[in-house]
């Protein structure tokens, strides 16, 4: 779900806005006999929940499938079912309203995280420079004071657990390399930022995908996607890190992004890293 207003503005908005959208929905199960409560229910979701919805929220994945609830409340047959599918309905949108708020007050937490964003995509662990010896403070351009934040989309870490069993011994010895430190930088909790050993102003953390979130079909679209989303979450410019420069030009396309070529390792960072 994209936010209509990003920010620390619009997430704090949003979470009033559906506890009060929440609050209104529990109050629908006073009503004195099943069709009351039908209507009243109908009611919440044409003047309250499904306006609220659609202005919170740039894309209409939420307010879809409130409407699929809603048509089948509409037609529900009171004589043989009258209390039961508007109950369970009424929890379930109860549940994904929690969902959602507690989705909005990780965003928060996110976005309150200060430093300097730069998007690692796959290439860039497995063909670039060792990402906990890197200097990337040098690819942001911004002085060692300053916070540096690496976020990875969950789907880089797929990639790079997929090519474990790739052929090149190389490739399949790096991804390995990479995935067993960002474990022991992370234990389980990937979320949480990280900081680089040596480098207290450099954090990695992984961003992981929401529970309703689809896909694109082809991966560099989506890692790409993901990194604009951060950018429009934290309302600031965000890198894209890559080896691979088709990655680079699908960053290039749009907005909210700068790609910035990862640079190779040298021939010392092979021997030491072997």
């Amino acid at each position: 779900m994209r936010l209509r207003q990003p920010g620390l503005r619009g997430a704090t908005h949003a979470i009033e806005t559906i506890k009060m959208v929440r609050g209104q929905l529990e109050g629908t199960r006073n009503a004195f006999d099943p069709a009351s409560g039908r209507n009243e229910w109908l009611k919440w979701w044409e003047n309250m929940a499904d306006p609220q919805l659609r202005n919170l929220f740039a894309d209409t994945d939420l307010a879809g499938t409130l409407f699929l609830a809603q048509a089948e409340i509409r037609n529900l047959d009171l004589t043989t079912r009258p209390a039961g599918l508007i109950n369970h309905l009424t929890d379930v949108w109860l549940a994904r309203l929690d969902e959602v708020t507690g989705w909005l007050r990780d965003l928060l937490a996110f976005m309150g995280i200060p430093g300097r964003i730069v998007v690692p995509d796959t290439s860039a662990f497995i063909e670039g420079a060792y990402f906990d010896t890197f200097d990337w403070h040098s690819l942001a351009a911004v002085s060692s004071a300053e916070p540096v934040r690496l976020i990875v989309p969950i789907l880089v870490i797929g990639e790079l657990d997929d090519l474990k069993r790739d052929r090149n011994p190389r490739v399949n010895g790096r991804a390995r390399s990479v995935l067993r430190r960002l474990w022991e930088l992370h234990d389980a909790d990937p979320a949480r930022p990280a900081s680089l050993p040596g480098k207290r102003a450099t954090t990695i953390e992984v961003f992981l995908d929401e529970p309703w979130h689809l896909r694109r079909p082809v991966n560099d679209e989506e890692i790409t996607e993901r990194a604009r989303m951060i950018a429009e979450i934290t309302s600031q410019e965000v890198i894209l890190a890559a080896c691979d420069h088709s990655m680079l030009y699908c960053g290039a396309a749009g907005t909210g992004l700068r790609p910035v070529l990862m640079p190779r390792p040298s021939d010392d960072q092979n021997s030491a890293h072997s």
